[in-house]
């Protein structure tokens, strides 16, 4: 399918996907979204991309202070580029589980509350947070600015489990301004995940999740960028509490 082809089909769902503003430039096929989306629209989005055939094309970041849902027909991550030089840059060492696995354990850790939450929902935020500090942006950039995990109380800001006096996991992270994120892969980090939002604004978000920007980042906000901040709640799953 072509550029303008796909470009399109996405307009065709503007509504379902919130899109405020539709341009297409060049190979790029860039669909404007509100300051604040939820992780369905997101979704959405990539399955429309998978429907028309370009999973690997699609991605998710900020341009110009706004937030934006796009398929480049020139990026595809099926085809990575080759190091100019021929060289292959020495991989740093992956602690993503390491640190999932130190970060829930506090909360698992963290009083009463903890002990009515079953020991498959601590397992299921270990791994979505293991995924998601190895998100990478489309150039291989490092992407993950700061992050953390949540025992939310009933009644708690991101707490919106379905089940009365149910407390929740909420996984919150910042993600780098400017840069285009794989749709494919941060689809994949979240797949446990069915509730949460993503948003350019701390405006109408709880303190507990302001979470910092790195030097760069606050640069990149200073020159008019804008991070993106996700907060996930991790599903409440059956099996024995702690």
């Amino acid at each position: 399918m072509n550029i303008q082809t796909a470009h399109d089909t996405i307009q065709k769902s503007s509504s379902f996907l919130k899109i405020t503003e539709c341009k297409l430039r060049g190979n790029v096929s860039v669909h404007t979204v509100p300051e604040t989306i939820t992780l369905s629209t997101v979704y959405g989005f990539q399955k429309i991309a998978c429907q028309i055939e370009t999973p690997s094309k699609s991605f998710l970041g900020s341009i110009n202070g706004c937030m934006s849902l796009s398929l480049n027909y020139s990026h595809d991550l099926n085809q990575p580029k080759d190091n100019a030089n021929g060289k292959r840059k020495k991989r740093a060492r992956d602690s993503s589980e390491e640190d999932a696995e130190f970060a829930v354990g506090r909360v698992e850790r963290s009083g009463s509350d903890a002990d009515n939450v079953s020991s498959a929902t601590f397992s299921a935020a270990k791994v979505v947070i293991a995924a998601v500090l190895r998100l990478k942006g489309a150039g291989g950039e490092n992407v993950v600015e700061s992050w953390a995990v949540s025992l939310r109380k009933p009644g708690d800001y991101g707490n919106i489990s379905v089940k009365n006096n149910q407390p929740a996991i909420v996984i919150g992270f910042r993600l780098s301004a400017g840069v285009a994120i794989p749709l494919s892969c941060f689809c994949a980090a979240l797949s446990l995940c069915r509730d949460g939002i993503i948003t350019t604004s701390t405006s109408k978000i709880d303190k507990a999740f302001h979470l910092p920007l790195t030097t760069q980042g606050s640069a990149a906000e200073e020159n008019g960028q804008k991070s993106l901040l996700c907060l996930a709640t991790v599903p409440s799953l059956t099996g024995p509490a702690k």
